[in-house]
């Protein structure tokens, strides 16, 4: 039930994402349906009509399910429904007046259905009642399995809140311009819950079998039996399969190419995944290598009673991170894009941050040999091959995987300039440059404030060396990358074209430096002209014939000859010029 009750977290991100689309629409200057005031009201009025719905089913389920648990119990052990009587009166009068008002406004408007009010309350309703259904599915099927009683008021409560899921499903679907009613948020929303708890049920499932495995080989068993886990997990893997495919796989699989589907197979699916293979790695060498310097203290077979759940977390992982790596096109046949560049990035992110994490546990280790022990404290030379020794492997093991593959295109210029890379590059240049500025600042505020009060001790020392870790791991991280971005820079400018050279500035031609010819055919005489003098060269048409005769040499030259800046030049039907200065200042 936990699982489902995330939903409840994404509440905020639609009132953000409403508040932001009102803005917008209040600054653009629109009117009429899209004016911010109206879509405030008709957001108001949504409201009312949500508060009113869960009223009005609320009190319906609980006068059902008070009915129910008469019919089953007798009357004389159940309260009397005086608080449901009313929520379904005054929520049902309300939400009839709401609901025939909003109908008649889409009767006369259809539109009215995809503005902003009503795609927030689609959308918000459905994940509400989603969440009573979902609830109500999962503690049926707890009944009907064993893991928990059998209630019928489930019924009730299945009965109503899936009744009020399928209508406002319903209302998403209309569509509206071409568009669904349900904003792409639903969908998306509800699977990456739905995926959560299907990656958790599923990998109780593997759990448990890898459990009766490791029990079968070893004969011993810290946990409970594995029938009662099945129990356990399977309504809540069924509601979330259901959920995931119905969401997902019937939905957002197909919104291919858009940026919430990329957003989510890259930083759910991908980075997710990964993230939780490369923890579950750490994890497991740790405890490996622990186990080496802890030989005798416990069995084996007690000490890594652990395997089982850590191969299923890797099993899953691993599951996860390929089904949505698959899920990026193919780059054969085509090229290289930038959700191809953030897979890679994503991958190596993952992995520099095990391999930095790595770095400050050695560091830190080192300065607790290189300094004197204080009193009461101890040196943790093993922590160092315990904790660094398994982040130093596998994160190196990952960064250098993706990192290599990512600068064999350095030299490309399309690829280092793109935005996911330098996206990449000053992100962790940035926060590895503010981590090391703070941590020096504090380093700095530290040794200033224990000389001045005679403090700065053996423990004082002791006490420097986490930070003074810190900011030598993000020092380099910031060094390296700087590194890279001059790199880039040098590739980026070797790819800029070569500026032409000016040509070189012909003689100075006699003549004016703008012509306006007015003439019954000013073609032939704007050619000569602009190749005699090259001036600029207007012309305008008159609508009488063109004169029989016209000496067009001795025109050339007569405008050749005149010092004006700004000439006009009117050629008569009789074939006579007229030359005109102009002061066009």
């Amino acid at each position: 039930v936990a699982f489902f009750g995330i939903l409840t977290s994404l509440f905020p991100l639609f009132v953000i994402a409403g508040i932001v689309m009102l803005v917008r629409r209040s600054r653009s200057g629109s009117s009429g349906s899209d004016d911010a005031s109206v879509s405030l009201r008709r957001l108001l009025e949504y409201c009312f009509l949500a508060v009113a719905l869960g009223l009005a089913a609320s009190g319906l389920d609980s006068l059902f399910s008070a009915a129910v648990e008469a019919m089953v119990e007798g009357t004389d052990d159940v309260d009397t429904p005086s608080w449901a009587i009313t929520s379904l009166l005054v929520g049902g009068i309300a939400l009839w007046f709401l609901v025939r008002n909003v109908r008649r406004r889409f009767e006369e408007s259809p539109d009215e259905q995809g503005a902003l009010g009503w795609v927030l309350y689609q959308g918000i309703l459905e994940l509400v009642t989603l969440i009573g259904f979902a609830i109500s599915v999962n503690d049926l099927l707890d009944g009907i399995i064993g893991a928990g009683d059998v209630e019928p008021q489930n019924l009730v409560h299945l009965a109503v809140w899936g009744a009020v899921w399928v209508v406002h499903i319903r209302l998403g679907d209309r569509i509206v311009g071409g568009e669904p009613v349900r904003s792409t948020l639903v969908p998306f929303a509800v699977s990456i819950n739905a995926l959560g708890a299907l990656v958790a049920s599923v990998g109780g499932l593997i759990a448990l079998c890898f459990m009766a495995v490791y029990e079968g080989i070893t004969g011993y068993s810290s946990w409970g039996g594995t029938v009662d886990g099945i129990r356990d997990v399977a309504s809540v893997l069924i509601v979330s399969a259901a959920l995931w495919w119905w969401y997902w796989l019937r939905q957002a699989v197909h919104d291919r190419g858009s940026m919430l589907h990329h957003a989510y197979t890259l930083f759910v699916g991908v980075l997710g995944g990964l993230g939780a293979l490369v923890g579950v790695s750490v994890m497991f060498l740790a405890a490996l290598i622990n186990w080496g310097f802890a030989i005798g203290e416990d069995p084996a077979v007690e000490y890594f009673d652990f395997l089982p759940v850590a191969v299923a977390v890797a099993v899953v992982a691993t599951l996860v991170w390929r089904y949505h790596r698959e899920l990026v096109p193919p780059v054969e046949g085509r090229p290289r894009n930038d959700v191809d560049r953030a897979a890679d990035h994503l991958a190596a992110f993952v992995g520099i941050c095990a391999l930095l994490a790595g770095v400050f546990v050695v560091l830190f280790v080192a300065f607790h040999h290189l300094t004197p022990v204080p009193p009461g404290a101890e040196r943790e030379t093993t922590m160092v091959i315990i904790v660094g020794l398994p982040l130093l492997v596998v994160g190196v093991l990952v960064w250098r995987r993706f990192w290599q593959a990512i600068q064999v295109r350095a030299g490309d210029a399309e690829e280092v300039g793109s935005a996911v890379r330098r996206a990449y590059l000053y992100v962790i240049f940035g926060m590895s440059g503010l981590v090391a500025l703070v941590t020096v600042l504090f380093l700095v505020f530290q040794v200033i404030d224990g000389i001045l009060n005679t403090s700065f001790d053996r423990e004082g020392i002791w006490d420097l060396h986490a930070p003074l870790a810190i900011a030598l791991t993000a020092g380099v991280a910031t060094g390296y990358h700087r590194r890279i971005l001059r790199s880039d820079q040098k590739v980026l400018a070797g790819a800029m074209p070569v500026p032409m050279p000016r040509p070189a500035p012909s003689p100075e031609l006699p003549g004016p430096g703008r012509v306006i010819i007015v003439a019954a055919d000013p073609a032939p005489l704007a050619a000569a002209v602009e190749m005699a003098t090259g001036a600029e060269v207007e012309v305008i048409r008159r609508s009488d014939p063109p004169p029989v005769t016209f000496d067009l040499d001795m025109a050339r030259m007569e405008i050749a000859e005149s010092d004006a800046a700004t000439l006009m030049v009117v050629v008569g039907p009789d074939g006579n010029m007229l030359l005109i200065p102009v002061d066009r200042s």
